[in-house]
């Protein structure tokens, strides 16, 4: 079955956790590790088998790098009908979290859960997608920090004029579709980092440029 872009996938930490109540960063990591053995022990009793790695099929973690409206998720709705192949989307979390793609103020719980989620598909064997602008390299750096070992990183990099993106997400928008509106202004700053964003610095980085 293919799934969009922005659509769930089986996470570790669900909608119905109160996010709030968590009190650090130690017993988040419980939550998750807690979590994660319910969903094994669910998928083993379904006759699911979780996938083991290997050097020779080791999983991949895939981020996607461009300013708002280049054409990440229309890639990334591309890719999906890979069942081995997951999505990670901070919008979507934003969403589950706050209501809101388009809401800012939950940040520092959106990319926790996000890098939980990440992280859990990647032990279980998992290719991951990161569905997010990543045109910050401090961002970047500390976003592969605590990553499992052992696994492939690339980079997906969409290359698109800041008018055409800003363009497609006004249409977007008037069409009623649900994703973050993004202001111009910050369209046109994020496009100043992405333009220090080379080729030769994400491979400094780790990263394999597809």
């Amino acid at each position: 079955m293919k799934l969009s872009a922005r659509e769930s996938v089986p996470n570790p930490i669900r909608k119905n956790y109160d996010y709030g109540q968590v009190p650090n960063f130690v017993d988040r990591l419980e939550m998750v590790n807690e979590e994660r053995m319910k969903r094994e022990k669910k998928l083993s009793s379904t006759g699911i088998k979780m996938q083991k790695l290997s050097e020779r099929d080791k999983p991949q973690f895939i981020m996607t790098i461009g300013i708002p409206g280049s054409g990440k998720s229309t890639w990334i709705g591309s890719q999906t009908e890979d069942e081995n192949t997951i999505v990670v989307s901070p919008d979507s979390i934003r969403e589950e979290l706050t209501g809101s793609v388009s809401d800012q103020t939950q940040n520092n719980k959106v990319w926790w859960v996000a890098k939980q989620r990440v992280i859990e598909g990647l032990n279980n064997g998992k290719n991951v997608i990161l569905d997010a602008t990543n045109v910050d390299g401090k961002s970047r750096r500390r976003f592969l920090q605590g990553l499992p070992s052992g696994i492939g990183l690339k980079a997906k990099v969409f290359n698109v004029d800041p008018e055409e993106a800003k363009r497609r997400i006004k249409e977007q928008i008037d069409k009623g579709e649900n994703r973050s509106n993004v202001p111009p202004d910050v369209i046109d700053r994020m496009q100043a980092k992405f333009e220090n964003t080379t080729p030769e610095k994400l491979q400094e980085e780790g990263f394999e440029v597809l």
